[in-house]
């Protein structure tokens, strides 16, 4: 695992169950420029916690969460999920990222605030793939009222 150097992108945008963190707002113990204050004693759930740019070993440094304002999580073998800092413009080099992972044969699912948004292999569109996911977490839900009902 790489180190991650000037990024804690994840102490912002990763929600944790410790009373530090909530989603897109800085964990207080962490300050942008230097990182987490209690780096050697952090919760297990932060010291667990991986991008997919600290597992990898030949990413390009540009690409690091900090530098893009999204973090990457690969959540199964053929699903990415992006959490877009919602305070910075989307950058060409996030979009040419994405288009990585789709020529792969991942499909991206990406959240932006509040905004879900899906980018796939077949190239639907943001609105067809946004209506997508809309209706596929309707579906889970159902399921789930179903399955415990």
């Amino acid at each position: 695992m790489k180190e991650c150097g000037k990024c804690s992108l994840c102490c912002k945008l990763i929600e944790t169950h410790e009373p530090f963190s909530r989603h897109d707002e800085w964990c207080y113990l962490c300050t942008k420029d230097s990182g987490c204050s209690i780096w050697e004693v952090r919760s297990n759930e932060c010291r667990e916690y991986q991008c997919m740019w600290s597992q990898m070993d030949t990413v390009a440094e540009e690409l690091r969460p900090d530098m893009l304002h999204v973090i990457f999580e690969k959540i199964s073998s053929k699903t990415i999920f992006a959490l877009h800092d919602p305070y910075h413009e989307m950058l060409a080099r996030t979009i040419g990222q994405i288009q990585a992972f789709n020529r792969q044969g991942f499909t991206v699912l990406m959240m932006n605030g509040s905004t879900k948004t899906s980018f796939t292999v077949k190239g639907h569109s943001t609105e067809a793939a946004n209506f997508d996911i809309q209706v596929h977490l309707a579906r889970l839900e159902e399921k789930m009222r179903n399955d415990y009902s």
